[in-house]
């Protein structure tokens, strides 16, 4: 599993981070901070669900991720190249981050929720993004933070 930004400025809100907002008045996922049109890729293996856009939450992409069945969600995009039904790869380009729906500023939200929870029933229904990413031997691209 990996990041869904190579780069970014900053991580700017992490999971579990009061927020004042919200169902849980924690975050959900993780905020990373960057340009709008920073290209946006697939986490992990999985099934496009929907790419749905709300006032709150903009322009997002939900995937299924093979294997455990965790729902990943992709949020506050700028726009989205895939499509439902579809299947994805690790790495595999899926989106431009952008500044949709109620944000302040650009970013790119990720947030995994567990497999066969809702998405509103416990802040306990959430992995925190950062703890599932697979650390590899190769340097941290220039730019990205931590």
């Amino acid at each position: 599993m990996r990041r869904p930004l190579n780069t970014f400025r900053v991580i700017s809100s992490r999971h579990g981070q009061p927020t004042g907002l919200g169902v849980f008045g924690k975050h959900l996922g993780t905020d990373y901070a960057t340009s709008v049109g920073t290209t946006v890729y697939s986490p992990m293996n999985g099934t496009i669900l929907e790419t749905p856009w709300s006032s709150i939450v903009g322009q997002g992409i939900f995937i299924k991720e093979a294997g455990n069945g965790r729902i990943h969600r992709l949020l506050h995009l700028n726009a989205e190249y895939v499509s439902p039904g579809q299947h994805v790869n690790e790495g595999q380009v899926i989106a431009a981050s952008g500044n949709t729906g109620k944000t302040t500023g650009p970013h790119c939200h990720w947030d995994v929720r567990k497999a066969g929870t809702a998405w509103n029933a416990s802040f306990g229904n959430y992995y925190d993004p950062e703890s599932l990413i697979i650390p590899t031997s190769s340097p941290l691209p220039s730019g990205l933070a931590p």
